[in-house]
């Protein structure tokens, strides 16, 4: 990194307003520091302005979950029982093999999943006479109830077939008995013969769900003729449902062409059952949600004069528009921000930078970023770090972040050439061809660790730790960004739902001596194999860096065969101070306590529309008390005798999680306190810019 010419270099007069800036910026942290009070929880290091909130849904999720939540939409079955089933073109007749579809179906179903009957064409028989009231024949056998396959099976051997077809009544009716505010599925299992034109059954699918857009209609087709496909493919394509049609060599016939058209019984049941999974899957079916960053929005500068100053928060600079590359045998340069950052006497500085990309590329492309932290003179105080993602046709958005920080100024390993008293700059470069001139946002994390005492050395990987045993869930929904994870207690098990393509955030608190843990379960029966796809589960650390990384399946779908299906995974090793002295960067990477966010990600499907799959997610922060040494945080300054801040280590505070207390009196008189440094030294500034103005251009001249 090339020094800045003589040239370019500040004033002594802008120097000192710099570094009276950075003594404000002290000030007003320590302000800061105070008022957010101490955390009730101990010590840990918790993430000023990085709000976790724990919403009960996510924007643009269903408003409700069923009750009893079990991570499954309710299922209606519509078995056919008018007289046309009774023919004998189905490898025995039409309502034997029906009974037999249903049966598999209800074999594959989980033990917990909610299931109702209806039948039409029980009540009548095929007379013209009874047409009318035939049309009307809609039995509803049994309603929809915690799942007892031997019951529902009994049901469907009552029904004796004989009357006329009221397919959309049906459809109706079934619908009526389902959530109208919640994912819900309808199965029709139907020949698809039907003399019934009113309410017309696409009618009916098109109201159902307009009354209820999560619900989705399927069929099951036995022995359909070309009426038959024409209305059941009308009645899936309204409602996102699959219409599967099962085909049946005529006894009678010796045609091999009707032979290679039909399919075999056993044949059948197999696809029957894979596309019941679709059906299933696809009464959470949803958008995916984007990644969105967050933060304080704010505008680096060019250089690091007049840069804003950033007290510890997160922020949004949605001004990198160019990465850094090297191609022709030329360099071409990416966009470069300077932040300026306060630190109080012992103070450790900590920074990351988050880049998200626009959208999917369709070719290799490289997004990154290089963090520095730099003194007036642009000379490095730390070695600069980079980190790198590239983006591909069928991946998420790429996510890049690089952290920088960890070392106390003046401390082993801080460059000679950065004073203690000297202002502090970050300095951030995106690099890569990645959309090159397109707006990239950049999230920046900034943090101000207290004066910390610490024995004991650098951990090296741990064991992986047995995965958390899964407690009743709770309907949470997964953030779309950092701030808006959900704070997630120890043990907490949440059940929510995933697209193809989306990533979800939830939060930990993580303390000195502490790893986490987790369990994914998919739920239900997922979704077909070739509309599924790899997961990754990712922690990171209160910096949002990565620490750790698992995909499931080795690149296979996200799809439960059976109760023993899960993806689990914990942290390399506890959070430990001594880890930031460790010759490995990913030991460095758990050196703060604090919030630690776990990030679900589904890729896109191969082709076809993004799968959305309920799944549940349990945490657990273990204690791994004896590794990594000993560690704390010196006290802040002292309050007033007998407050009750007193006996807390904790000068740093988030956003209140349940449990919290109130900000005592004390605190509000310190950020007074603040507000008056600001008054007095922002007249120190005014007075000082008055002095000089003489030596400043006129405007416009």
């Amino acid at each position: 990194m090339s020094r800045v010419p003589a040239s370019r270099r500040r004033p002594e007069a802008v120097v000192g307003t710099r570094r009276l800036l950075g003594a404000l910026g002290t000030a007003l942290t320590a302000a800061a520091l105070v008022v957010a009070g101490p955390i009730p929880a101990g010590p840990v290091l918790a993430d000023t302005g990085t709000q976790t909130p724990t919403p009960t849904t996510a924007p643009g999720a269903p408003s409700a979950l069923p009750g009893a939540f079990t991570g499954r939409a309710p299922l209606m079955v519509i078995l056919d029982a008018s007289g046309s089933m009774k023919l004998e073109d189905a490898e025995g007749e039409r309502i034997d093999q029906a009974r037999r579809q249903l049966s598999g179906i209800l074999s594959d179903l989980p033990d917990d999943a909610t299931v109702g009957l209806l039948a039409y064409g029980t009540g009548t028989g095929p007379n013209v006479s009874e047409r009318e009231r035939g049309c009307r024949d809609v039995t509803e056998l049994a309603p929809p109830a915690q799942f007892d396959q031997d019951a529902l099976e009994a049901a469907a051997e009552e029904v004796i077939p004989s009357g006329y077809s009221p397919i959309g009544r049906a459809i109706g009716q079934a619908a009526a008995a389902l959530p109208t505010d919640a994912p819900a599925s309808i199965l029709l299992v139907s020949d698809g013969f039907d003399l019934c034109t009113d309410p017309d059954p696409c009618a009916s699918a098109r109201d159902a769900i307009a009354a209820n857009p999560a619900l989705t209609v399927s069929v099951i087709g036995i022995q359909p003729d070309a009426a038959a496909d024409t209305l059941f493919g009308c009645i899936t394509s309204a409602t996102g449902g699959t219409y599967l049609p099962l085909r049946y060599p005529d006894p009678t016939s010796t045609s091999t062409v009707d032979t290679a058209q039909a399919s075999s019984s056993s044949a059948s049941v197999s696809v029957a059952r894979e596309r019941l999974e679709a059906v299933l899957a696809a009464g959470y079916r949803r958008e995916a949600e984007g990644l969105r960053p967050s933060g304080t929005p704010v505008v680096g500068t060019v250089t690091a004069q007049d840069a804003p100053v950033l007290v510890p928060g997160d922020y949004l600079d949605p001004g990198f528009t160019r990465g850094s590359y090297y191609a022709d045998g030329a360099q071409k340069n990416g966009t470069v921000r300077y932040y300026a950052l306060p630190q109080g006497e012992g103070m450790t500085p900590w920074a990351s930078a988050t880049a998200i990309g626009d959208l999917r590329s369709d070719e290799y492309r490289q997004l990154g970023l290089r963090l520095s932290l730099v003194n007036n003179d642009d000379d490095p105080c730390l070695p600069l770090v980079e980190a790198t993602e590239s983006g591909g046709e069928r991946e998420p958005r790429p996510m890049v972040t690089a952290q920088v920080g960890g070392i106390v100024p003046g401390a082993d390993g801080w460059s000679e050439s950065c004073a203690v008293t000297e202002p502090l700059y970050l300095r951030v470069e995106r690099l890569g061809e990645y959309r090159f001139g397109t707006a990239t946002p950049v999230q920046l994390t900034i943090r101000s660790e207290p004066p910390l005492h610490a024995t004991g050395r650098a951990l090296s990987t741990s064991t992986e730790l047995p995965p958390p045993t899964a407690t009743t869930p709770s309907a949470i929904s997964g953030g779309t960004n950092f701030a808006t994870a959900p704070l997630l207690a120890s043990g907490t098990t949440v059940a929510d739902t995933i697209v193809g393509g989306e990533t979800r955030f939830f939060a930990v608190r993580l303390g000195f001596g502490q790893r986490l843990a987790y369990r994914v379960t998919p739920i239900g029966q997922g979704t077909p194999v070739d509309r599924a796809a790899s997961v990754a589960v990712q922690i990171r650390n209160p910096l949002a860096t990565p620490v750790h990384t698992v995909t499931g399946g080795e690149g296979g779908p996200f799809v439960q065969r059976d109760e023993d299906s899960f993806l689990s995974g914990s942290t390399d090793v506890p959070v430990a101070a001594a880890n930031r002295t460790s010759d490995d960067p990913e030991i460095v990477r758990y050196a703060l306590p604090g919030t630690y966010f776990v990030l679900l990600s589904m890729a896109p499907a191969q082709d076809g529309p993004d799968a959305t799959v309920p799944y549940t997610l349990t945490v657990q922060a273990i204690d791994a008390t004896g590794t990594g040494g000993a560690a704390g945080y010196d006290p802040p300054a002292t309050p007033t005798a007998g407050s009750s801040a007193a006996t807390s280590a904790v000068p740093i505070a988030a956003g209140k999680s349940s449990g919290a207390t109130g900000t005592p009196a004390w605190t509000w008189a310190l950020g007074g306190l603040g507000v008056l440094t600001l008054g007095v030294a922002a007249a120190m500034l005014i007075s000082r810019r008055r002095s000089s103005g003489s030596r400043r251009p006129a405007p416009g001249s």
